[in-house]
């Protein structure tokens, strides 16, 4: 369902809210232990200067949890 929402705003333009759709797919995929997945879909809405803060936040904490994950591994 996450990916059909995703394909969705991409044809009609509601950048925020794939943007938004992206962050949570990003938590998933950590919560999941695709750590590497997580990261590249945050790193790339990272990216994006003109990002909402909301989700450079959620963004933000994949990355930074991954991180300590790795130095606690």
């Amino acid at each position: 369902m996450l990916e059909e929402g995703i394909q969705y705003c991409e044809k009609r333009d509601l950048d925020s809210w794939r943007s938004n759709m992206l962050s949570f797919k990003a938590s998933l995929y950590l919560e999941t232990g695709d750590w590497k997945l997580a990261s590249s879909i945050a790193g790339d809405l990272l990216k994006n200067e003109n990002q909402l803060p909301t989700i450079t936040y959620g963004a933000r904490a994949v990355v930074a949890t991954i991180k300590m994950r790795k130095e606690r591994s």
